[in-house]
C-alpha cells in the first residue's frame, strides 16, 4: 500500500470542496460521492454485464456488493451505512438551519463513526495510524467521507494494479 494513498493533503482538499456547503449540505453531498466512488468501482471491476440494477440500487447495497466482490473491505459497508442514516437524517429534516453537525442528534454518531473509521483504515494501511479531527463535527464527518472514499479508490487501484501484473 502506497503511503500516499491516504493523507492530510486529500482530507483538505475535501474540506475546501465543502467549505460553502451548509451542513446538511455536507451529509448529503458527502453521501452522494461515497455513492458515485462504489458505483464507478463496481462499474471498473465487476463483470456482471449490464448494472443497471446496481444504479437504481440504494447505497447500502452498493456498499454490499462491493464487499461481495471484493472492492471493499467486510467491515466498510456497515460503516458506510451509519455515513447513509445521517445523510438521511439531514435530508428528511424541513429546515436546512435545523442541521447542525455539531449538535448532540449528530456529534453523538459522527465521532464513534470516525473512531471505527480510523481503526478500519489504520488495519488497512497495515497498521499506518489514522486519526478524525477534532472535535467539530462538521470535521470529522468530512474526514470520514474522505476516508472512505480514499478506502474504495485505494482498493480499486490495487486491483487494477494486480491485473497489469498478472497479464
Amino acid at each position: 500500500m502506497s503511503e500516499d494513498t491516504f493523507t492530510n493533503r486529500d482530507f483538505m482538499a475535501y474540506l475546501r470542496i465543502f467549505a460553502g456547503e451548509s451542513d446538511r449540505g455536507v451529509a448529503v453531498v458527502g453521501a452522494a460521492m461515497i455513492e458515485t466512488a462504489l458505483l464507478d468501482s463496481i462499474s471498473k471491476h465487476s463483470k456482471l454485464g449490464d448494472l443497471g440494477f446496481i444504479k437504481s440500487s440504494s447505497t447500502g447495497q452498493k456498499a454490499d456488493l462491493a464487499s461481495k466482490l471484493d472492492l471493499l473491505n467486510e467491515e466498510w459497508p456497515s460503516m458506510i451505512r451509519k455515513l447513509i442514516d445521517i445523510r438521511n437524517d439531514a435530508a428528511h429534516i424541513r429546515s436546512e438551519l435545523a442541521v447542525d453537525l455539531e449538535s448532540p442528534l449528530y456529534l453523538d454518531r459522527i465521532t464513534p463513526l470516525g473512531e471505527l473509521i480510523a481503526t478500519a483504515s489504520s488495519r488497512f494501511a497495515e497498521g499506518r495510524p489514522f486519526a478524525p479531527p477534532g472535535p467539530s463535527g462538521r470535521e470529522i464527518l468530512i474526514w470520514c467521507y474522505s476516508m472512505v472514499i480514499g478506502h474504495i479508490d485505494a482498493v480499486s487501484n490495487n486491483l487494477v494494479i494486480q491485473a497489469i501484473r498478472s497479464g
